[in-house]
């Protein structure tokens, strides 16, 4: 997902530090709107669509929804 995120910044921006430093800022975005750092419930209103956005979110909720869903658990 980073190697994506930086080669998009890379064919927009226009040198090495400009690419670098929208890219880091977008990829803090996308960690803090992932709903592991900052759980949904505490995310603003006006930024709960950076939570549907975030690639992370998607992932976590596979994990959870695999793991507490398993046999071992509903013993």
């Amino acid at each position: 997902m980073a190697l994506g995120l930086f080669g998009m910044m890379a064919s927009i921006a226009r040198d090495m530090v400009l690419a670098n430093t929208f890219g880091s800022a977008a990829l803090l975005i996308i960690f803090l709107m992932g709903g592991f750092i900052v759980p949904k419930g505490m995310i603003k209103p006006w930024w709960i669509w950076g939570y549907w956005l975030s690639p992370l979110t998607y992932g976590q909720r596979a994990i959870t929804v695999n793991e507490f869903t398993a046999t071992r658990w509903m013993k």
